[in-house]
């Protein structure tokens, strides 16, 4: 309702038009902000009513007063002062898209991350008549090894086992345990690696019979920009559920690697490291996503907090 100008003393502070909505985010439609003009006869330029932040919209439901704009006469010299009331709803969690610069961490390769895979089969090749020349272990395995040329693989085979050595005696294997780089590869299950002289693989040796272990590649840490979700999430204290002031709402810490050792921070994941390779692999296959950087509260409008938290895939 309109206030006619004057000089009377009525200080009631009155609604002038209708409230207007705007959606303030530009992938969310909702009409999280209000505003309502308000006017109020003031002689002699008297300060305005003012209201306490948080309050409750008269009329319309889920609204909290966040700002009041500056009071200015209708007209130059006008006793009659009109100003905005600003409300807002406590916006909805929502997410965007975006790119961000993520330090990958790095992969130890020396770590063994996968079960053991038994030894079925073992033919050793590359010997010529005389007993010389380039000499290797073809090998098969009972599942998928999952190497590749270059890669290094375990080769444990247990003692307990006997057999005959070159000069004709019986003897009885200790058992051994090598790592190896895989220098070919002829299907899923069958791939090769140089002899070490002096050592016997021995597939007879039931229930003892030699396995591999495969071991993660390789890599270093690098920065790569990557496709990350940016989540934003709002809060009123004395509203929301279980905030009831700034300091209630806690900023989500990000990814850290740390060495099991000694505390300290790692770029490179391995046996020795918070969280291990094998578990950060899980978190890879998983899909996981990991917190890139500490979140940011801070004040949006008012007294509602926003928290900004950058999110990217583990990989």
């Amino acid at each position: 309702m309109s206030l006619p100008f004057g000089g009377g003393v009525d200080q009631t502070v009155r609604v002038h038009g209708k409230e207007s909505y705007q959606a303030p985010f530009i992938n969310d439609a909702g009409l999280y902000v209000l505003t309502q003009r308000v006017m109020q006869d003031c002689p002699n330029y008297r300060p305005p009513t003012r209201l306490a932040l948080d309050r409750r919209h008269p009329n319309v439901r889920g609204y909290y007063l966040v700002k009041e704009t500056e009071a200015k006469p209708v007209v130059p010299g006008a006793s009659v002062l009109q100003w905005d009331r600003i409300y807002a709803q406590i916006p909805k969690t929502r997410e965007e898209g975006g790119i961000y610069s993520f330090d990958r961490p790095g992969f130890d390769g020396t770590e063994s991350v996968a079960g053991r895979v038994n030894i079925t089969a073992v033919t050793l090749t590359g010997l010529t008549s005389s007993g010389l020349g380039f000499a290797r272990w073809d090998l098969t395995t009972a599942n998928a090894h999952g190497l590749e040329v270059g890669d290094t693989v375990r080769i444990v085979q247990p003692g307990g086992f006997t057999y005959t050595d070159p000069s004709g005696v019986r003897r009885r294997s200790a058992g051994w345990t090598l790592n190896y780089r895989v220098i070919a590869k002829a299907s899923a299950t069958q791939f090769s690696v140089p002899r070490q002289h002096g050592l016997i693989i021995s597939v007879k040796s039931a229930p003892d019979v030699p396995y591999i272990q495969v071991f993660a590649r390789s890599r270093g840490p690098r920065r790569k920009l990557v496709a990350a979700r940016v989540r934003y999430e709002y809060f009123l204290p004395g509203v929301t559920e279980g905030v009831d002031r700034f300091e209630d709402i806690a900023a989500l810490q990000a990814f850290e690697i740390y060495d099991t050792d000694d505390g300290s921070t790692a770029t490179t994941l391995s046996t020795t490291t918070e969280p291990t390779l094998s578990d950060y692999k899980d978190m890879v296959s998983n899909n996981e996503l990991l917190v890139a950087e500490d979140s940011r509260v801070d004040y949006w409008m008012g007294n509602i907090i926003e928290r900004r938290t950058i999110f990217v895939q583990a990989q």
